[in-house]
């Protein structure tokens, strides 16, 4: 669902902005923001958040690209007035985590990061400020499905992701887990996930691995399934995206 956020931001700048007043112009200003979030892949329909489901966003505010108010949670700015000294070249950001927390939360499966930046603006004495931004996901998130043409032949099988050339962070999608995780990768300059299958027929083991390409707001969906003859077959489907990935790899039993 995509929330249309109308973000009234409070904070008081004084001794950080007592140097931005302008020899034309003294004075404060307020500015108000109104954030828009895509947080979901697919994007169908609008709706006004609530404070709440703000409070933990990053708040950071810059002038001419330097920081002038280091991030803060939204739930810690007061009274949604946010008073600064007259000035330009003014720009806000905001984000639902920072990247750190976008893989290490949640026990290392990461979480949805939300993150957006203002155009530069003005802020005159006396006067409010409107200031509209987005904020769009700028990870790539992992889930697995096992079919149950897959479930009813193989046992004990797992999913392990993690970025090529990265060991230090792998996620394992088991039968226990599988319905309810999902990965979260940052996208940077490696954007290679490789993901291997691992499954018994019986008493042989059995798998099957590749890689795909991460993209940033999008839901990489590994669904694992076996054909009649025990095959395994995985199909990559990426939800909420003009194109459609496929990736199908088999493994047979019986050779």
């Amino acid at each position: 669902m995509k929330k249309y956020l109308f973000l009234p931001l409070a904070a008081l700048l004084l001794a950080s902005c007592s140097n931005d007043v302008t020899e034309q112009e003294e004075g404060f200003g307020t500015v108000s923001l109104a954030v828009d979030t895509s947080d979901n892949i697919s994007v169908s329909s609008r709706a006004v958040a609530s404070a709440a489901e703000l409070a933990e966003y990053n708040i950071a505010v810059y002038k001419d690209n330097a920081m002038v108010l280091e991030p803060v949670k939204y739930n810690t700015l007061a009274d949604g007035s946010f008073t600064m000294s007259v000035g330009t070249g003014y720009s806000v950001t905001a984000e639902s985590c920072t990247v750190e927390e976008g893989e290490s939360a949640n026990d290392g499966w990461g979480q949805l990061r939300l993150s957006g930046k203002s155009d530069d603006f003005v802020i005159k004495a006396g006067q409010n400020t409107a200031v509209n931004f987005t904020c769009t996901v700028q990870n790539a998130k992992v889930t697995v499905v096992f079919n149950s043409s897959f479930t009813d032949i193989f046992t004990d099988y797992t999913v392990t992701v993690n970025k090529t050339a990265v060991d230090t962070r792998s996620m394992v999608f088991n039968s226990t887990n599988v319905s309810n995780s999902a990965a979260f990768f940052t996208i940077d300059d490696n954007t290679q996930l490789t993901y291997t299958v691992n499954a018994k027929f019986g008493d042989v083991p059995k798998g099957v691995s590749g890689t795909l390409t991460l993209k940033a707001a999008t839901n990489h969906r590994i669904t694992v399934q076996s054909t009649s003859d025990g095959q395994i077959t995985l199909g990559i489907t990426i939800d909420g995206t003009v194109t459609d990935e496929d990736n199908d790899a088999l493994v047979n039993p019986y050779a």
